[in-house]
């Protein structure tokens, strides 16, 4: 990742898609962070500071927020890459304000693409 800026910050309520996807991108030499609703997102946003790079989120969690809950206070204080992920509705994600949206379930390697083209 470039200018330091070497966290991925991945905020879904599916343990076993966290896990999964901390595990390829650990794998491939990042950083990752997790969150599980957008209240611990908020705080790992704030723990981690300038190193955050990309942000991978849920459209709709458990807690009843959704992207467009969370979306003021990430654009507030983070201007890079959003990749939305959306079991139902990925193009709901995009027109809220993600870069780019995928339908769930995701594909490892076209992940890891995006990931490498986002971060690049």
């Amino acid at each position: 990742m470039s200018g330091g800026k070497n966290t991925i910050l991945v905020v879904d309520d599916d343990r076993d898609l966290l896990e999964a996807l901390r595990c390829l991108l650990e794998e491939k030499g990042w950083n990752v962070a997790e969150a599980k609703d957008n209240a611990e997102a908020k705080r790992r946003i704030k723990e981690i500071g300038e190193k955050l790079g990309l942000v991978v989120t849920d459209g709709i969690l458990p807690d009843g927020s959704t992207w467009s809950d969370f979306l003021p206070f990430l654009r507030a204080r983070f201007v890079g890459p959003v990749i939305g992920l959306s079991a139902t509705n990925p193009d709901k994600l995009v027109a809220a304000g993600v870069d780019v949206a995928l339908q769930k379930p995701i594909e490892a390697n076209e992940f890891l693409r995006l990931v490498s083209a986002l971060t690049a």
